[in-house]
């Protein structure tokens, strides 16, 4: 006859380990669906609609506006477009 003796640290390693793994199955079911497609919010929840570009201040919550969506055509291949604080124009990067 094998006599089994639990001590107090070895019940609490038990209980952890159940409630870890329960916690993660309950994860990977939570995830392993399809709807919704993406987890989490998505970047138009976040994001207002604009017809023209989204700008907006780093780290200032709410401060999204929309500008208007002229933006020019660079040529060339080191050409881009900057923002110069109101509109867009071409640069050239070396």
């Amino acid at each position: 006859m094998v006599k089994i003796i639990l001590y107090s640290k070895t019940l609490y390693a038990i209980i952890g380990v159940f409630i870890s793994l329960l916690l993660i199955g309950i994860g990977v079911y939570a995830y392993g669906g399809t709807l919704p497609s993406t987890m989490g919010h998505t970047i138009g929840e976040f994001m207002p609609s604009c017809t023209g570009i989204v700008s907006g201040t780093a780290n200032t919550a709410n401060s999204w506006t929309c500008a208007s969506a002229n933006i020019p055509v660079c040529t060339g291949s080191t050409q881009g477009i900057s923002w110069t604080g109101s509109l867009w124009s071409c640069r050239s990067f070396s």
